[in-house]
């Protein structure tokens, strides 16, 4: 059995996406990979409004403000690549989505699998 809470979205570019979720796949009969949504109001990891919705310099440009007093913590925020729904079930195909919502509004997506093959 793999769980993996909200750390997809830390492991890297596309590509180291791509092959998390293959050792995901390779190892897991069962699964459960959950990541924030990009649309929630309210990013998980900065706390700010629509984020990933900025333009990529005005994120940049917040980055590096807070790095002076948050090191370790920007550069965790400044590598973070959220994934879509979409492209949950394209890494993990024929899995089931759980969606969590608050307020009608996608919080977070899970992809899983509970089959034993």
């Amino acid at each position: 059995m793999v769980f993996s809470n909200s750390v997809i979205e830390h492991v890297g570019d596309e590509a180291r996406q791509t092959a998390f979720a293959k050792t995901v796949l390779r190892l897991g009969k069962r699964y459960w990979v959950q990541t924030p949504a990009k649309g929630f109001p309210v990013e998980a990891h900065t706390g700010m409004p629509f984020w990933w919705y900025y333009p990529e310099s005005l994120r940049r440009w917040f980055v590096g403000r807070w790095h002076a007093k948050l090191p370790a913590w920007s550069d965790m925020i400044a590598d973070t690549r959220v994934l879509t729904r979409n492209r949950m079930l394209e890494l993990f195909p024929g899995s089931a989505l759980y969606v969590e919502s608050f307020a009608g509004i996608p919080k977070s997506y899970a992809v899983y699998s509970s089959a034993a093959a």
